[in-house]
């Protein structure tokens, strides 16, 4: 079964084409290296795929089409006033899924301005410690060399639930969980599917994704 399917993909940018019919296959379980020099569309691909970047193609994934609508869109999912008080800052590094900020600080329709996208500094992860944070506890559970591919939804919301059942000392040996519960309520608590977990149910290792 193919995962990603790309029929005739062409791109142009400033009149010279990146691509020009260009085809590609890959298969479940297979992985797959993108290499080439500056400028030959490494990251363009990526782009495309990520639906940052218009082309003229046929694209499915995971047999989607891939197209506007196929593309996650949380502030069409939560409404704009929600997703202004729980997104209204985020800090990142400035990665390629990040590199049109307007798409994700304003509302193309009305031209209003909702939330702020900020950059740390390069090679500085210190300076958002609370992400890398959560990024070890991932790894607890997801080991380095073993791939993210087989995932399911299922598979990330009951990683995350656990994840934000551990208490932290950065929030009075509270939870995520319940600090979130708190601040915004069962019902958008709710629509992002969070759920409280025992303590000592708590699994933060590789088997959690077995159940």
């Amino acid at each position: 079964m193919n995962i990603l399917e790309i029929k005739d993909l062409s791109f142009r940018y400033k009149n010279k084409f990146i691509f020009d019919g260009f085809n590609l296959n890959v298969e479940r379980g297979t992985w797959v290296t993108i290499a080439g020099p500056n400028g030959a569309g490494k990251t363009t691909l990526v782009k495309i795929l990520a639906g940052i970047e218009k082309s003229y193609s046929n694209i499915i994934i995971f047999n989607l089409p891939l197209n506007k609508k196929n593309v996650s869109n949380i502030r069409k999912e939560i409404g704009d006033n929600l997703y202004k008080v729980l997104f209204e800052v985020i800090l990142t590094d400035n990665g390629w899924e990040f590199s049109k900020p307007e798409d994700i600080e304003f509302n193309k329709e009305s031209g209003e301005k909702l939330i702020n996208v900020f950059y740390t500094e390069s090679y500085s992860s210190w300076q958002k410690g609370g992400i890398e944070r959560n990024h070890e506890f991932i790894r607890y559970i997801i080991p380095k060399g073993i791939t993210f591919d087989n995932l399911t939804k299922k598979n990330v919301t009951d990683m995350m639930n656990n994840i934000n059942n551990v208490r932290r000392k950065s929030l009075d040996y509270q939870t995520p969980y319940l600090n979130f519960l708190k601040e915004y309520g069962i019902d958008t608590t709710n629509k992002f599917h969070l759920k409280q977990i025992p303590k000592d149910e708590i699994n933060l290792s590789y088997k959690l994704l077995n159940k």
